[in-house]
């Protein structure tokens, strides 16, 4: 599944984005009961608030793109990034959650990561009802069952992307149910803390 994202705030006068209480952890990412397949599966959350923190430990970037990304999270206002990963019977998904101190940083988020998904992979395109922005994008394997599907998500000043890799999924239905339910929780959830 391909990934890519994080933050931190400059010094300066707080303003009142900033200044806003930090979104909890747990509120940005989606929970098993919100993934389809996923109700019991194991779960590991990881957060940072600090870019040094999540491009290292949570994306786990090479030096050389540690720095890079430090720098780019910095400037467009990151606060907090928060990923969980869930294991289960069906296969692996994975719910990103970032809030930086405005809506200009999660758009840009939000259009890097468009970018960087769409460039190089022959995935089908697909919409989310009941979200304008959503984006998602289904892969079925080659040969045999199989796939991976990726949804992403940016209201206000938070990105999210939901995604799965499944190993017995024969439709794009079946591989974009979980990140598309996930995705439309997170935003029905999420919108008013994200303002």
């Amino acid at each position: 599944m391909l990934l890519a994202l994080a933050c931190a705030l400059v010094g300066g006068e707080p303003s009142a984005a900033a200044a806003a209480r930090q979104i909890p952890a747990a509120a940005l990412v989606a929970q098993p009961a919100e993934l389809p397949g996923f109700h019991f599966a194991e779960r590991e959350i990881q957060s940072a608030t600090t870019a040094g923190r999540y491009a290292e430990q949570i994306l786990q970037d090479g030096p050389k793109e540690a720095r890079k990304e430090i720098v780019a999270l910095d400037r467009h206002g990151f606060r907090e990034g928060v990923q969980e990963g869930f294991d289960g019977l069906a296969g692996e998904a994975l719910s990103l959650g970032m809030e930086f101190s405005s809506p200009a940083g999660a758009a840009w988020e939000y259009a890097v990561s468009l970018h960087e998904i769409a460039r190089g992979q022959r995935a089908t395109r697909f919409s989310v009802a009941g979200i304008p922005s959503a984006v998602g994008f289904v892969h079925l394997a080659k040969s045999g069952p199989g796939g991976y599907g990726n949804v992403i998500v940016r209201t206000g000043r938070c990105f999210f992307l939901v995604g799965d890799a499944l190993q017995n999924a024969t439709s794009p239905q079946q591989i974009s149910a979980a990140p598309s339910a996930g995705a439309l929780a997170l935003y029905t959830h999420d919108s008013r803390l994200c303002a």
